[in-house]
């Protein structure tokens, strides 16, 4: 997905993690079929981010809904919506079919696996691109191993590179849990975190200047405690701190 100014998003557990570091790379479905993230802008709710998954036949559908808007009062300053339908086989994308308003500005994308390569269709025309491509929905844990992704906003493919941060605690549904910490560079610059069951349970980024996160589950109360962003003006504070006494 992807914002305009002034929030442009660039198209953006438990024990035992030490053994679900060598697992292999594979997507994990929630047991309750779903995925319900709620999403802030600072200390402000922006909107939500949900997926469904349903199996049935061999293949896996994922239904994707996004909701963000910026008000101050009775005015609505940003209003973005996405929803996506994906199907999958065996691990690969048979089709997607994807709508999107980003502030007035709209964009679909329609995509069919064929004997040539994924077929994809936009405003902008048509082409086809690799069928192995992985989407930017980020659910599919296989994704921290791409190169290269389908936006799925403007069917446009993205060159990532993600790297293992290592474990972290994030909040999930109430309660701290340990989770594995990636950083995606490139085309998309994100953080994102994945628990032992290779679910994906957190995404933060900056961008323009504003701080955007997930939360999977509802808002912590204690929102300084477990934030993402908080952490890190803690660490940058605790350097500076030591920078100072090592003088």
């Amino acid at each position: 997905m992807t914002l305009k100014r002034p929030l442009l998003l660039r198209t953006a557990i438990v024990g035992g993690l030490a053994a679900a570091l060598c697992l292999p790379a594979v997507a994990s479905i929630p047991t309750d079929g779903g995925l319900d993230f709620r999403v802030l802008r600072g200390d402000s709710p922006l909107g939500e981010h949900r997926l469904s998954f349903t199996e049935r036949d061999g293949q896996l559908e994922v239904l994707v809904t996004i909701d963000l808007e910026v008000t101050v009062g009775p005015f609505t300053f940003f209003r973005y919506s996405h929803e996506n339908r994906e199907i999958w086989r065996d691990g690969q994308l048979v089709s997607l079919v994807a709508e999107t308003n980003d502030d007035g500005d709209d964009y679909f994308v329609r995509a069919q696996q064929t004997p040539e390569g994924m077929r994809i269709e936009t405003k902008d025309g048509k082409e086809v691109v690799p069928t192995s491509l992985l989407t930017t929905s980020y659910w599919n844990y296989d994704m921290v191993e791409a190169e290269r992704l389908l936006d799925t906003q403007k069917g446009q493919v993205r060159e990532v590179s993600t790297e293992l941060v290592g474990p972290s605690d994030v909040w999930v549904d109430g309660e701290v849990i340990e989770a594995r910490h990636y950083r995606m560079s490139g085309d998309l610059d994100l953080d994102i975190w994945y628990d032992a069951n290779n679910e994906w349970v957190k995404t933060a980024f900056e961008i323009n200047g504003e701080q955007i996160e997930y939360f999977r589950g509802g808002i912590p109360e204690d929102l300084e405690r477990v934030s993402f962003f908080a952490g890190q003006e803690e660490e940058r504070e605790n350097s500076l701190l030591n920078n100072q006494n090592d003088r």
